[in-house]
């Protein structure tokens, strides 16, 4: 085995940790990031976007499915792919506008061995050690 962490992998993990954050927490994504999240989930999990399209008074509904089909006919692997690349890109730019202690709040939520996927990932985010001991150390 090459000891390389599979997509599947990877995209489960990010999935776990994404839902796991608090709803009322320190970290909340712009609903942008969040219909980005949820077509590349769906495309992943379901396959292309179906059915018709929600009611223009359903709001929610009608973004989600607009994002979703956006995908077209994108493949599983890809949309898992740009799901693990949003979550990493998230993480960067969270540590950018968040402090440490932000950052540790919004990942205390996640299983260890979910983060512990990703740490090869985030060896380019610059965390301080200090950080990266409190968020890896049950991994």
């Amino acid at each position: 085995m090459s000891g390389e962490i599979s997509i599947e992998d990877q995209f489960d993990a990010a999935v776990q940790i994404i839902r796991r954050l608090p709803k009322n927490g320190s970290f909340r994504p712009p609903y942008t990031l969040q219909l980005a999240f949820y077509s590349y989930y769906k495309q992943a999990t379901v396959g292309p976007c179906r059915g018709s399209r929600p009611h223009f008074f359903d709001v929610v509904a009608r973004a989600k499915f607009e994002s979703w089909n956006a995908l077209g006919s994108m493949d599983k692997v890809t949309a898992m792919k740009k799901y693990v690349n949003e979550f990493v890109d998230t993480v960067k730019k969270l540590r950018q506008s968040a402090t440490p202690e932000e950052i540790m709040l919004a990942l205390t939520y996640a299983e260890p061995k979910h983060i512990a996927l990703f740490m090869p990932l985030f060896a380019d985010c610059d965390l301080p050690p200090e950080l990266n001991n409190a968020i890896f150390k049950n991994c």
